[in-house]
């Protein structure tokens, strides 16, 4: 495609990243970081940079470099091509981290059936496991779940 998706301009003018960075925003997240992509238009959508660590490596590259910035407890990760994204999408995902059993590692939405991975609120305590897939050749979020405690859920329409 030749750029990135988060600068693509809606029809309102509103630019596609800024979609994502506001329903992180109004669910209340506080520090919103954007992996990848360049500082310029991280400062356009107003979040802070933070250069992939592997770039091109795929999304557990990404996720792993997301946790490994953030500093809260728990991380939201939320692609920047999402249109109908907002609060209350962020909202669910952080109430089925915890689902009443205790923190659990990660809570991923089932959507028509399909795991979303991308669209998902992980545990910092999750990193370690997520690095050591990614160190031994492991590239895709599926592939590095073993030994996880994972919550999958319906989200509500």
């Amino acid at each position: 495609m030749g750029e990135d998706k988060a600068s693509l301009v809606l029809a309102n003018g509103e630019m596609l990243g800024a979609r994502s960075v506001a329903a992180l925003g109004d669910a209340g997240c506080s520090h919103i970081i954007g992996v990848g992509g360049t500082r310029e238009l991280s400062s356009q959508l107003g979040i802070e940079h933070v250069p992939d660590m592997w770039p091109g490596q795929g999304p557990l590259g990404a996720l792993v470099t997301a946790l490994t910035a953030s500093y809260p407890a728990i991380t939201v990760l939320l692609p920047c091509d999402l249109p109908l994204a907002d609060a209350s999408v962020v909202k669910q995902l952080l109430q089925h981290l915890d689902g009443g059993n205790g923190v659990q590692h990660c809570a991923i939405p089932r959507i028509d059936g399909h795991r979303a991975f991308v669209t998902s609120v992980w545990s910092r305590d999750c990193l370690a496991p997520l690095v050591r897939s990614f160190e031994s050749g492991g590239r895709s979020i599926r592939g590095a779940l073993s030994g996880l405690d994972v919550t999958y859920f319906e989200p509500a329409t």
